[in-house]
């Protein structure tokens, strides 16, 4: 009996210790290499990197001399009225700073406003699928050129407006224009660089004008549209932004490590 009892206690400390073990595994922030999310990266176009380089990096890894020579490379392109891109956003810059990735990614910005008024890419796509109204907010365009004015300040005016356009915030000419004299930028509208730099992402868009096997859908159309280590991918699962980038950046990393 008193051996039964004996054994019992030992197996039930045992799972006391597993139980804490794995509890405690995770608060200290150890992370299986395996995703949680399984991605095939060959369902994706497999494309270049930008010709057109963007001077808007979220982050550049140790020793950066281009976006593509990085271990991990991303382009995405994106639009700020665009709730999914705040969510890649997100996750982009969370995944950056995981030590398995910190120091070995870069992640280059390119401003693709959804509003035909200041980009003519999303006009031509709309007509070919026969839309005529053209929905998008304006203030996208205000916004991106208000981005592009900004300089050395995009990351902290980047997160500002996302954080805004998440809690509804009404963006107009005004509320914009005391949002860039906040910034100490002044006409944002007419600044003849930004509209260059606009064009210059366009360019990059219109790069890829190819890619995809919809006639009414190829090229980049919509946002998010991010290509990674060159593969070509439109928009991520809602909800599982994160888990789907972190996939990637562990096949790329291995696909990497092949060669």
């Amino acid at each position: 009996m008193n051996k039964n009892k004996t054994i019992l206690v030992a197996v039930i400390i045992i799972a006391i210790i597993a139980i804490v073990a794995y509890f405690l595994r995770g608060s200290l922030g150890f992370k299986p290499n395996k995703p949680s999310v399984q991605v095939n990266l060959e369902d994706y176009p497999k494309v270049q990197a930008p010709k057109h380089d963007s001077p808007f990096y979220m982050v550049k890894a140790d020793n950066f001399t281009k976006l593509s020579d990085s271990p991990i490379w991303v382009a995405t392109f994106l639009d700020y009225f665009c709730p999914h891109c705040q969510a890649t956003d997100k996750a982009l810059l969370e995944l950056s700073n995981d030590p398995r990735f910190k120091g070995k990614i870069s992640i280059a910005s390119y401003f693709f406003p959804l509003n035909n008024n200041c980009n003519d890419i999303v006009e031509v796509a709309r007509k070919k699928r026969g839309i005529t109204s053209n929905n998008w907010p304006s203030e996208s365009c205000d916004l991106t050129y208000f981005t592009l004015a900004s300089g050395e300040q995009y990351q902290t005016l980047s997160k500002d407006i996302f954080d805004k356009t998440s809690r509804a915030f009404a963006f107009n000419e005004v509320s914009i224009a005391r949002l860039a004299e906040s910034y100490g930028i002044k006409d944002y509208k007419k600044n003849p660089k930004s509209e260059i730099l606009l064009k210059q992402m366009l360019d990059a868009a219109r790069e890829y004008s190819e890619v995809g096997s919809d006639p009414q859908r190829k090229g980049i159309t919509a946002t998010p549209t991010l290509i990674i280590n060159g593969y070509f991918i439109v928009g991520l699962p809602t909800g599982l932004e994160k888990k789907t980038l972190e996939s990637i950046f562990l096949t790329v990393l291995e696909e990497k490590e092949k060669k």
